[in-house]
């Protein structure tokens, strides 16, 4: 099957470049065609670098929403770069087009050129929540604009977990509305050299390393890390890959906290997923989320994860046997939950090992390949069934 990937292009890291860097590779194994366009932004740049180890890269005129002034309104209304897209489609002409979308209101005009191009089409949504629930300026208004694209356009949706799914269809709202799938992420597995990063951190075997992959950015929380790990006994440490633009807050923070030789701003690293082996314990306290990716790697790499009740990450962690869901900003909760892990190394290494084979079980890179080519078929044959 020739398949072309397309990025919304809302930037070069996270979770939805790796899952269409995790998806490609997937599809490659089971023996498809891929490729994979994106923006001719210089801010994806890295992500095209990135793939281009893995298939052929386009770049396009793809604009993302984040890049125009009035957001989702102007993707809608852009007819120029949809027909321009559009023409970038047929003269490819794939036998599907599949969009990654980090949000409800990213890349509609990429919606409404694969409409336009005539080519069977799905788009994954990550993060199913409404710009009005997350309190974005206009959101009202924004939400009503995505919703009229998605009804327009008939794209099916793709969620990654049984909630976004849930979400996502009651963001749409009444009958009509594209068909939306449900297909459970894949990630890589972690893999790395223990001994090697702790040294790096400056941290021995006794000391307990929680450790995070993400952006340092509000969604993520990381202030809130600061005030339970003070409440933790000393030899705990907080080990941070990644970063953003709160990085300056969280470096106040621990300086507030005294906590400048327990934390560990690692930065971005190449190797994150392979940073991995030096934690003990996965944190992610997440204000939200979609279907984390960063949760899978820590499972594939059986640490035990202690993450936020919140959006898909209850469909990723079983609590209490393959780690823990705790509510967002319940201190006591986190503090307790954390001590008692601490406290209790066998037990670390139990729910860390049902963690992995959770992972091998239910989110390898080829159970979301065949999944996600299951909805391929589907949409190729209600495609050409409506168009006899």
């Amino acid at each position: 099957m020739k398949i072309l990937l397309v990025s919304a292009s809302s930037g070069s890291r996270g979770g939805g470049e790796f899952y269409f860097q995790a998806l490609a590779t997937g599809l490659i194994e089971l023996g498809h065609d891929i490729h994979i366009a994106m923006s001719q932004h210089n801010n994806m740049d890295e992500f095209a670098e990135v793939m281009s180890q893995v298939c052929p890269v386009l770049r396009w005129p793809i604009r993302n929403t984040y890049h125009r002034r009035l957001r989702a309104i102007s993707a809608m209304y852009d007819y120029k770069n949809q027909k321009e897209l559009a023409t970038c489609l047929k003269k490819f002409a794939p036998d599907i087009i599949h969009i990654n979308k980090q949000n409800l209101e990213d890349g509609l005009e990429v919606l409404y050129a694969a409409k336009y191009a005539g080519i069977p089409s799905c788009a994954t949504v990550h993060v199913t929540r409404s710009m009005k629930e997350l309190k974005a300026a206009g959101g009202w208004i924004r939400d009503l604009t995505a919703r009229k694209a998605y009804y327009q356009s008939q794209i099916p949706l793709i969620a990654t977990s049984p909630q976004c799914t849930h979400d996502l269809s009651t963001f749409l709202g009444h009958k009509g509305s594209p068909q939306v799938y449900n297909v459970t992420n894949g990630a890589f597995p972690s893999e790395g050299k223990r001994e090697k990063f702790r040294a790096e951190w400056g941290v021995n075997q006794e000391t307990v390393v929680l450790g995070i992959v993400a952006r340092i950015e509000h969604q993520k929380n990381p202030l809130f890390l600061c005030s339970v790990l003070a409440k933790l006994p000393n030899n705990v440490h907080l080990v941070w890959v990644g970063d953003g633009s709160q990085r300056p807050l969280l470096e106040h923070e621990i300086v507030k906290y005294e906590l400048q030789n327990r934390v560990h701003l690692d930065g971005w690293q190449d190797d994150a997923r392979q940073r991995m082996s030096g934690f003990d314990v996965f944190v992610l306290p997440s204000i939200y989320e979609g279907f984390p990716f960063a949760i899978l790697e820590a499972m594939s790499a059986s640490l035990p994860c202690v993450v936020s009740l919140v959006d898909g990450t209850k469909d990723a962690i079983r609590s209490g046997e393959t780690g823990y869901l705790l509510p967002v900003d319940d201190k006591s909760a986190w503090i307790s939950t954390l001590k008692s892990l601490v406290d209790a190394p066998m037990k670390r290494k139990e729910i860390g090992e049902n963690a992995r084979q959770s992972y091998l079980q239910e989110f390898s890179l080829k159970a979301m390949a065949e999944r996600t080519v299951a909805v391929y078929e589907d949409v190729i044959s209600k495609h050409a069934e409506k168009n006899k």
